[in-house]
């Protein structure tokens, strides 16, 4: 259904591998996606690619080329080197139409691991919405020859001071630390994230429940639906993986919040639930939504 012209719509979904060969054919059906579902910014997970600058530029004209016409694309992958196109893990998070006109930083995880990937807005007076895509490893034996995404993170961390890192939870140390520089800075977030951990069981001093105790942020499709069951986000299992949460200003101007079936998006490659949120920006931007 579209949308009101004043809602800003968020898509959150891991998409196991959007391959860029094939004069990238699983981009230009991510775009027929986007249009279908009236998406005003992607975040996208396990995204699985090395983003060299000739990827970027192309798929900068695929996004061009839809009906919105204009993109802002952030990226996050390992600071290790690979070879080709494939790297495993990364993140990308996409900004569509009239909102590119607000988007100011396009940024990554700071510390070269490719955990998140980031576009930072501004609205009236000043105001900034943070938008991020995040993606933490799953739960997996190191093997130092490997180059998984855990095992990557893994070499990274590992040295003198670290002789055994844990990159999940270092993940959570270091998302929790941003999240608060950027609510100190009194910024907006909103995180939209494959967790690899069940959401529908939090404990609060440990494990993903953190980022919920140690920060200000939300669960917002809990929030919207307080008394419905969750189901299994992950095609191939019966845990709740994905989800997003977000400060008080995400709280406030939450229109909807929707959890799809298995395979929606058609066009959108991915073996998890695609989440949608839609949001009202005359209260998120302050008065200030994005021009015709």
């Amino acid at each position: 259904m579209q949308p009101a012209e004043h809602i800003l719509r968020v898509l959150s979904r891991n998409v196991n591998t959007i391959n860029p060969s094939e004069n990238f054919i699983e981009w230009q059906a991510a775009g027929q996606a986007f249009t279908e579902y009236s998406v005003s910014i992607a975040c996208l997970q396990e995204t699985n690619t090395q983003w060299s600058h000739p990827i970027l530029h192309s798929i900068r004209q695929v996004m061009h080329k839809l009906p919105t016409k204009k993109a802002k694309i952030a990226t996050s992958s390992s600071a290790e080197v690979i070879i080709g196109n494939y790297q495993p893990g990364g993140t990308c998070t996409i900004a569509l139409g009239r909102w590119v006109s607000h988007a100011r930083i396009a940024e990554q995880d700071p510390h070269g691991l490719g955990r998140w990937s980031y576009i930072e807005f501004e609205g009236c007076d000043g105001r900034r919405i943070v938008v991020v895509s995040a993606y933490r490893s799953c739960s997996q034996q190191t093997r130092l020859g490997s180059s998984t995404y855990h095992d990557q993170q893994y070499r990274l961390l590992l040295s003198e001071t670290n002789p055994r890192p844990d990159p999940r939870l270092q993940f959570l140390d270091d998302l929790i630390e941003q999240i608060r520089l950027w609510r100190h800075q009194q910024k907006a977030v909103l995180v939209c994230m494959d967790s690899n951990d069940d959401v529908t069981r939090i404990n609060p001093k440990k494990g993903i429940g953190r980022l919920l105790s140690e920060t200000d942020l939300i669960d917002l499709h809990h929030f919207k639906y307080p008394h419905e069951p969750r189901p299994p986000t992950y095609a191939r299992g019966r845990l709740t993986l994905d989800f997003c949460i977000g400060s008080p200003e995400f709280v406030n101007s939450l229109v909807e919040a929707t959890i799809l079936p298995f395979g929606l998006p058609t066009h959108l490659t991915g073996d998890h639930r695609a989440l949608l949120l839609d949001f009202d920006s005359k209260v998120l931007f302050g008065n200030a939504a994005p021009p015709l």
